[in-house]
């Protein structure tokens, strides 16, 4: 029975509202993180783009 009562005093997690600072912290945390994930994907490609590249330069001019 206390279980039941101690369960409906505690708020649920949808209610809880943070600061003000908090939520905007996160807020721009969020959009760094993202900046910085598509960022990173760029690169990440560009450079394989660059290595493949490397690679079949030097095998046409390994064969030649």
């Amino acid at each position: 029975m206390s279980k039941e009562k101690k369960k409906k005093e505690s708020l649920p997690r949808q209610d809880w509202q943070p600061h003000r600072s908090l939520s905007l912290l996160y807020k721009i945390w969020m959009v760094l993180f993202s900046a910085l994930k598509i960022i990173g994907g760029a690169l990440a490609t560009v450079l394989l783009i660059g290595v493949v590249c490397v690679f079949v330069f030097m095998g046409i001019l390994g064969d030649y």
